[in-house]
């Protein structure tokens, strides 16, 4: 999706307001326990005006080529994933009281499994640069099934409802410059999270469409043309838990 059109969606939303917040209290006082089913994360950090050059280009080429293939970014992805969890789970707690069932419980589910076994967390190109978590369907599988699927899947786990939550990273904030390729700038990312609530109801007992983070304090650096990204976890998870601050606040507010 191009970078106009997000921003056009971002515009609608911000428009709408509250329209993008749905809760419905009543349903979520009942809630004791909740499954998180779906979850993805997307980066989508690059700046079109930071500094280039060729000794910067071979530099990012070598690196993202290393961090690819020698498995690193994989790893990291995943790791990422586990801490975003913790932190959504932590969040949503403090604001409700759910408690988030263990996610070993979703081997329990067949159709789950099979779900999982045709569109994999790992071992896979296609997902490499996504956090995701290996035992939990990526956000737009989950949001593939079926509403009787879903209700089958929380009567199977035992829980009042379950949950998918989406996160995509954009610049929220830039500092510095370049001339003619030299020089030194500086990406804020911020998080915009979706996330929904599902109990077997018509409609869903929480959906936040579009709920973004304030940008983070500390950047991802750029120094004549090439990344540094040595911080991108800690600026990441920064971002993530700035969003996942607001959507709670959003939901106690709405």
């Amino acid at each position: 999706m191009s970078k106009s059109l997000w921003m056009g969606i971002g515009l609608a939303m911000a428009l709408s307001g509250c329209a993008t917040v749905q809760v419905q209290h009543d349903r979520a006082a009942a809630i004791k326990t909740v499954a998180l089913v779906g979850f993805t994360g997307v980066t989508d950090l690059k700046d079109k005006n930071a500094p280039k050059n060729s000794v910067g280009n071979i530099m990012n080429a070598v690196h993202d080529s290393e961090d690819v293939f020698g498995g690193e970014l994989d790893k990291r992805r995943i790791a990422q994933a586990e801490t975003l969890y913790q932190s959504l789970a932590q969040h949503v707690t403090a604001a409700t009281t759910w408690q988030f069932a263990d996610r070993g419980a979703l081997k329990s589910d067949a159709a789950y499994q099979a779900l999982l076994k045709d569109n994999p967390n790992t071992d896979s190109m296609t997902v490499m640069a996504l956090q995701r978590l290996p035992d939990v369907l990526r956000a737009e599988v989950a949001e593939r099934m079926s509403p009787e699927e879903r209700e089958e899947l929380r009567k199977t786990l035992g829980v009042d409802a379950i949950a998918v939550a989406k996160v995509r990273y954009v610049i929220g904030d830039k500092s510095g410059f370049t001339i003619g390729g030299m020089g030194h700038t500086t990406i804020f990312p911020k998080a915009i999270v979706e996330f929904t609530v599902l109990d077997g109801g018509e409609k869903p007992v929480w959906r936040d469409r579009w709920c973004e983070g304030s940008p983070t304090k500390v950047g991802l650096e750029n120094i004549m043309g090439a990344k540094q990204n040595d911080n991108e976890t800690e600026v990441l998870t920064a971002a993530a838990d700035s969003a996942f601050g607001q959507l709670v606040d959003r939901y106690k507010g709405h």
